[in-house]
């Protein structure tokens, strides 16, 4: 029988929850990578789908590989770099749902395009077929509009829109 690897609790009134992985990790990196506002051609490795049930949205993770991108502030060359992108968007019960206002589904609805990946009338997104798929992904770095708990202006990547590779 295999081992499950989600969380498991050592008893039922326990305040403590095995967490496979704890030990080993080294903690979380505040330092992703911000890409410079531009047009990235890439490859789709994966694209997955995530329903986040408490915050009422949807996020999807867009993992690629960039192909070619313009030159970084850093001087760092991005071609060959893999990365991800994240979409979130938001369930019709979440409070701020606006279905002329849900930006998300237009951004994801222009990757399905850009990869030649077709939505039928169910809306049913078939995202395994992005793997392999190629587009430009088309970005922009700005300041986030609140100041982070320490008072930084922190900055964020944000994906504008997704083309087709001509």
């Amino acid at each position: 029988m295999a081992k499950s690897s989600a969380p498991t609790r050592s008893s039922s009134s326990a305040s403590k929850a095995k967490l496979p992985g704890s030990y080993a990790s080294k903690g979380a990196s505040s330092n992703f990578r911000q890409f410079d506002s531009g047009e990235y051609h890439v490859k789709f490795r994966a694209v997955t789908l995530k329903d986040d049930v408490e915050r009422r949205q949807f996020n999807i993770q867009y993992a690629v590989t960039i192909l070619d991108g313009p030159e970084q502030q850093d001087g760092e060359d991005v071609s060959g770099m893999n990365a991800s992108f994240f979409e979130r968007i938001n369930k019709e019960d979440h409070p701020d749902y606006d279905p002329d206002k849900n930006f998300g589904i237009d951004r994801n609805k222009s990757a399905c395009i850009a990869a030649g990946v077709e939505v039928p009338r169910s809306d049913v997104v078939p995202f395994d077929e992005f793997e392999g798929k190629e587009a430009i992904l088309v970005l922009k770095r700005a300041p986030a509009k609140n100041p982070d708990a320490n008072g930084n202006i922190r900055e964020f990547t944000n994906i504008v829109t997704w083309r087709p590779v001509e």
